[in-house]
């Protein structure tokens, strides 16, 4: 084959080593993206040591980075996630009187005679926005319990150290 055929066919260059290295260079960063991005055209493989070395590196780089990245994106959810909950229950605040149908249905149906008391109405507040579920709140209840030993609704200084003492004896 001649040394200058067209564009489409393989042509045969001598290069220097400097050419060399970036040709190298620009081919295993491909690889490597190519890898990383779990394309995987299959339609260069590595035979030089150095591009090896380099997209080894790259792909470790490129993993802990995008890792990273979805960590992050993933905690920015969250994060929005809780502030439009606490901007519902602001706003809920700051105009009672827009209490919407679904809350309002959920409000009837779970009152005790037609009431609720101060507790039964945090529950339900907290449920409908989704800060705690049912089971939780039912969990912690009955955790009260146990801890309230003479059964007066309240939990004294005495029944809280009776109970440190009890976790205590499990470590």
């Amino acid at each position: 084959m001649a040394a200058g055929t067209s564009a489409g066919h393989l042509r045969k260059t001598i290069l220097l080593p400097s050419q060399a290295w970036s040709i190298c260079s620009e081919s295993s960063r491909y690889f490597a993206w190519i890898t990383v991005t779990t394309i995987g055209y299959g339609d260069w493989a590595l035979t030089n040591d150095t591009s090896i070395g380099f997209n080894c590196a790259f792909i470790l780089l490129t993993a802990v980075m995008f890792t990273f990245l979805a960590g992050k994106m993933s905690e920015l959810a969250a994060e929005r996630a809780e502030e439009v909950r606490r901007w519902t229950i602001y706003s809920q605040r700051q105009r009672p009187t827009e209490m919407d149908q679904g809350l309002l249905q959920k409000l009837t149906h779970t009152a005790v005679k037609g009431k609720h008391s101060r507790y039964s109405f945090l529950v339900e507040m907290l449920v409908h926005h989704e800060l705690v579920q049912r089971i939780e709140v039912e969990l912690i209840d009955e955790y009260f319990d146990l801890l309230d030993k003479n059964g007066d609704e309240d939990i004294d200084i005495e029944e809280m150290l009776s109970e440190a003492k009890r976790v205590s004896s499990f470590r």
